[in-house]
């Protein structure tokens, strides 16, 4: 299947489709009123048919074209052929209207942070401004609060970023060493 496409009909045995930008297979699926598709045990991703890095494959996947809104049930998201993680429930936006939510989360591992994870969380504030607002916790130094608010007028564009890293165990560490020269 595909979504959000125009399809030209070149002669009875042909057809050219222009103006994909989703893709997917499903034991079933079902356009159960116009503009709301639903695909049961099937997969979903917008990258090009040969080069797909990501997917998601789920019991149940619900498009739907009016909320510019995607569901996925019992889903598993995918980079490339590797299943990165298990999620019970789903949303994410299907085309370019922005959604408040979750994005993914990082982790990592340096010697200065130790092992840290992060979960960002996006808020559409407005048409034009919107943050991004994320928690990450390093073994090594604690919680870090960082937040980035992003704006457009018609003077121009910007953004502020902040962090707060309150009781920084690798900070008191070193203030605790230069106190003991």
């Amino acid at each position: 299947y595909y979504t959000s496409a125009n399809i030209t009909s070149l002669d009875d045995t042909q057809s050219k489709v222009t103006g994909v930008n989703a893709w997917g297979n499903a034991v079933q699926f079902n356009q159960t009123k116009e503009g709301l598709i639903v695909i049961n045990q099937g997969t979903y991703t917008t990258c090009p048919p040969l080069q797909q890095v990501w997917s998601v494959k789920a019991k149940r996947i619900t498009l739907d074209r009016d909320t510019g809104t995607g569901t996925a049930n019992q889903a598993r998201l995918y980079y490339k052929e590797m299943p990165i993680m298990y999620i019970p429930y789903m949303s994410f936006p299907i085309d370019a209207r922005r959604k408040s939510g979750f994005l993914l989360p990082n982790g990592g591992y340096s010697s200065q942070t130790g092992y840290d994870v992060s979960q960002p969380y996006y808020i559409n504030l407005a048409p034009n401004y919107d943050m991004t607002f994320t928690p990450e916790y390093m073994t090594s130094r604690g919680v870090n609060l960082n937040d980035d608010f992003r704006y457009l007028n018609s003077n121009g564009k910007g953004d502020f970023h902040g962090a707060f890293l309150p009781g920084d165990r690798a900070f008191s560490q070193f203030q605790s060493d230069e106190a003991a020269l």
